[in-house]
């Protein structure tokens, strides 16, 4: 490699620094230098990406359904699980009121709590 081209021109044994932080790339550990060890990362050089659970090779960073069901994350209550998806999503947690019965009770105790009582004849 031209020395205009290498990292480390006068260390034979690096020449590319790809995250810029003076460790060429066969000695660091992380290339990307996105926190993530180079041998637990799914893409070592791409510092925006470190996971790509369907191993479709688009890192769940940029992947809209990180689990390949066919399901968009956004709508997948289990995004990372091929299995499970929307027909399992939870459904909205119900009024702990009492539902009707609750809200007619409500009202019973507003309207004899605000009427005026009649006033019986002697």
């Amino acid at each position: 490699m031209a020395d205009v081209n290498d990292a480390f021109p006068l260390d034979s044994t690096e020449s590319v620094d790809t995250d810029g932080d003076g460790i060429g790339n066969n000695t660091d550990t992380d290339d990307d230098n996105d926190g993530v060890a180079d041998v637990n990362d799914a893409f070592p050089l791409d510092n925006t990406e470190s996971v790509d659970t369907d191993g479709d090779g688009i890192g769940n960073n940029a992947d809209t359904d990180d689990d390949n069901d066919g399901v968009a994350d956004s709508n997948d209550a289990f995004p990372l699980d091929e299995t499970r998806s929307l027909a399992n999503k939870p459904e909205a947690k119900k009024s702990s009121s009492g539902g009707t019965f609750g809200g007619i009770f409500a009202l019973l105790i507003l309207y004899f709590s605000i009427r005026k009582p009649k006033k019986c004849k002697q």
